[in-house]
């Protein structure tokens, strides 16, 4: 993806998701599998794919790191096109998600805003066991989401520094710039 070839990388994700269905059938009760194929359907930016593979992993594992970091991630993006999607309808160009009057204070009331809240918030009292830079990239996404800025760019310059391969780190840091 990095390189611009689509064409390779929708190979390399047949290849991957049928090799992942494979380990599915071989280890019914490993998360593991789905994981692997969530994180290449994000990848591929298929994210509602990606999303429905964290679920099945959680489901067969609900401490399983990896796959909680993933859902933080998708449910981070999920957040920002709430935001796009509730400032074009009242007109504001999109900036960050720490516009005045606070965006999260706009959104308070938006239901489905809160279970993303609350799925990152719990997701990130769960993520033991993950490298510290995912854990430092998840924390910041989580300050960047409720408009702490300086705390989501700290965590963030510490995540990608720590593991450079990060690149949901660097894109929200961008919108911090």
């Amino acid at each position: 993806r990095r390189a611009g070839r689509v064409d390779a990388m929708e190979r390399f994700g047949n290849e991957t998701e049928e090799a992942c269905r494979e380990a599915m059938k071989e280890v019914p009760d490993s998360a593991e599998p789905h994981y692997r194929l969530g994180r290449i359907y994000r990848a591929l930016m298929k994210d509602d794919e990606a999303l429905v593979e964290q679920e099945r992993a959680l489901a067969k594992d609900p401490r399983y790191g990896p796959a909680r970091y993933e859902r933080v991630v998708l449910a981070t993006q999920q957040y920002r096109k709430r935001i796009r999607n509730f400032l074009d309808r009242i007109g504001w160009e999109f900036q960050s998600p720490t516009g005045s009057p606070p965006l999260k204070d706009l959104l308070k009331n938006d239901a489905e805003t809160q279970v993303l809240l609350n799925r990152i918030e719990a997701d990130l009292r769960e993520t033991s066991g993950l490298p510290p830079g995912a854990a430092a990239c998840a924390e910041g996404m989580y300050a960047w989401v409720i408009g702490e800025k300086e705390k989501a760019r700290e965590r963030l310059v510490t995540a990608v520094s720590s593991d450079p391969n990060l690149e949901e780190g660097y894109e929200v840091l961008a919108t911090l710039e």
